[in-house]
C-alpha cells in the first residue's frame, strides 16, 4: 500500500502489538522470574508507550485539542497513563510483576479502541474549557491509579497465599454498620 506510515491507526497498531508482547513476557516472568524476560517486558513497555504518545500526539494535532472528547480518545489516554504508571512503579519501587496485570488491561483498552468509531470532531461549547483539560487529565491519572493499586494488592495476596476464608473475614470486617443492617434485614 501507498500512503503515509505513521497514521495514529498504525500507530496504535504498533502499541497493540508492543503491549501485547510485554504483557507476555511480564506473566512469563511471573511464572519463571527470569530477570531477562523482565527487562525484555520493560523495553516492549517503554516501546508501547512511544508508539502510544505518537498515536496520541497525532490525535491531538489532527482535533486542535487533547484527546478527552469521546470514549475512544478517553481509552487511548487511559492506557497512556497506564503504562506510563507501570514503568514508573517498575523503575522506582522495582515491582516488575505489576506489569504481568496492566499490560494486560492495557492490551485490552487499545482492542477496544479497535472497535469503536474514531472520527476526530470539534469540541461542543460545552468542552472548550481548560478545566476540561485538568479535569480529564486528573480522572485517567486516577483511573490508571486504581487499576495499578488493584493489581498490586492482588499480586500481595497472592505473595502472601492469604487464605479466602480470611480474606472474607477482614472485608466483612470493613462493611459499614448501615450495610450489615441491611443485610441481615
Amino acid at each position: 500500500k501507498t500512503g503515509p506510515l505513521f497514521t495514529e491507526d498504525n500507530l496504535l497498531y504498533a502499541a497493540l502489538i508492543f503491549y501485547a508482547a510485554a504483557a507476555a513476557l511480564y506473566i512469563g516472568y511471573g511464572v519463571t522470574t527470569g530477570l531477562r524476560l523482565a527487562r525484555f517486558a520493560t523495553l516492549a513497555t517503554a516501546l508501547g508507550l512511544i508508539a502510544n504518545t505518537l498515536a496520541a500526539g497525532h490525535r491531538w494535532y489532527a482535533a486542535g485539542h487533547p484527546p478527552f472528547s469521546s470514549i475512544y480518545e478517553m481509552l487511548l489516554s487511559f492506557v497512556w497513563t497506564l503504562a506510563a504508571l507501570t514503568l514508573f512503579v517498575e523503575r522506582r519501587y522495582g515491582v516488575r510483576i505489576i506489569g504481568s496485570v496492566t499490560l494486560p488491561l492495557a492490551t485490552l483498552g487499545v482492542i477496544l479502541m479497535q472497535l469503536l468509531p474514531s472520527p476526530v470532531r470539534p469540541l461542543v461549547p460545552a468542552l472548550q474549557s481548560t478545566w476540561l483539560h485538568i479535569h480529564v487529565s486528573l480522572a485517567m491519572l486516577a483511573y490508571a491509579a486504581c487499576a495499578l493499586s488493584f493489581g498490586l494488592a492482588m499480586m500481595f495476596l497472592i505473595q502472601d497465599r492469604v487464605r479466602t476464608e480470611i480474606f472474607l473475614a477482614a472485608t466483612s470486617a470493613m462493611r459499614s454498620p448501615a450495610a450489615c443492617r441491611t443485610a441481615r434485614s
